[in-house]
């Protein structure tokens, strides 16, 4: 029965000039569709205060210009809906939180934003893809995502909405006052999905060599570092990236994977290799060409190291180094074979006895 007045509401509302859903919603606060999530078992659970985020999940705080209709439609997956704003006063206090998906595909989410405090506190929760504006929240529309059409209400009660977040894009939440002045609201915010996101791909764990060609040079040659990441598994590894300190001595001419020039190069600087997605045991290589300008008798050491977006169970084998000698006009001492040390010897033997018998004579 609530529902079908509710419904008829909205349609009388559709036909009153200058009435807004909104104030409807808002002369019947807690009068509000019941939010009842769908999707799998719980993810995440963010313990937040309003203006001061979380100290369980990292988030920024302030505050944001307007805030969206109470319109009564709750977003989900099959449903999505357009940014609807309100009003555009600036002075409602926010808190934010980013939430990769790092899962592989598209997962249908579901959050749910439970009020604890009971007084003063009538919160709502929006959700955005990648970037969130909170001096323009309906700005880029596409960077809008979701909202449940309506507030806590006092006393509070469960808000929520589901919707759809792709592969490799960060769910952005933020909760947000519908009164400008309300703060130090505690509350929970929950975070639903299967898989679940908001965690690593995966444990991967990354094995980086590094080897020179060739290993001793002259002051002005080059020579070619090779650096190989390889995937050991059990999952893919996602986003993986090779940093490699180009140290001094070594100027950089050229690579074969698109990392350079270096930043804060050439000559030298730290060259960023973005290898992307690496299946289960693949391995991919990269070969950076340079000079050696160190001195005479010195040597030139390049450390790098492989990190991705998964958990790496053993992250001391994701690091290498290559070290180059530098040779060139040193006085070396040459070295004498077995059979060289016998004929000198001999050599020897013969000149002292040849001595000893010009001396008698």
């Amino acid at each position: 029965m609530r529902k079908l007045l509710i419904v008829v509401g909205i349609a009388l509302l559709a036909m009153t000039p200058g009435l807004s859903a909104d104030t409807l919603t808002a002369d019947v606060e807690g009068s509000f569709i019941p939010w009842e999530p769908v999707v799998g078992g719980s993810c995440l659970t963010i313990d937040g205060t309003l203006g001061s985020n979380s100290g369980t999940y990292p988030g920024i705080s302030g505050t944001q210009t307007g805030r969206l209709n109470r319109n009564l439609v709750i977003s989900s997956c099959a449903m999505p809906k357009t940014c609807d704003i309100f009003v555009t006063d600036p002075g409602r206090a926010f808190d934010a939180y980013t939430i990769p998906n790092n899962t592989g595909g598209t997962v249908c989410v579901d959050v749910t934003l439970d009020t604890i405090t009971q007084t003063a506190c009538n919160l709502q929760v929006n959700a955005y893809l990648n970037t969130y504006d909170p001096a323009n929240i309906c700005e880029p529309q596409s960077d809008y995502l979701a909202d449940p059409g309506q507030s806590s209400g006092t006393p509070p009660s469960q808000i929520g909405f589901s919707a759809d977040v792709p592969n490799g894009d960060d769910l952005i939440l933020v909760v947000h006052t519908t009164n400008p002045g309300e703060i130090g609201c505690e509350y929970d915010l929950i975070v639903a999905a299967t898989p679940c996101i908001g965690g690593p791909a995966g444990e991967s764990d990354l094995v980086l060599t590094k080897t020179a060609s060739p290993t001793t040079v002259n002051p002005g040659e080059n020579t070619v570092y090779t650096l190989t990441v390889t995937n050991n598994g059990p999952d893919d590894a996602t986003a993986v990236v090779v940093t490699d300190n180009l140290p001094a001595g070594f100027s950089w001419v050229s690579d074969d994977c698109g990392a350079g020039p270096p930043a804060g190069g050439p000559p030298n600087g730290t060259l960023t290799w973005n290898v992307g997605g690496l299946s289960n045991a693949a391995s991919a290589t990269c070969n950076v060409t340079g000079t050696i300008d160190g001195s005479v008798g010195s040597s030139v050491v390049n450390d790098a190291t492989a990190t991705s977006e998964n958990d790496d169970p053993t992250p001391a084998d994701a690091a290498a180094s290559a070290t180059v000698g530098v040779g060139g006009s040193v006085l070396e001492i040459p070295t004498v074979s077995q059979m060289g040390l016998i004929v000198l010897l001999l050599l020897f033997g013969f000149a002292a006895v040849w001595k000893l018998r010009t001396s008698e004579a």
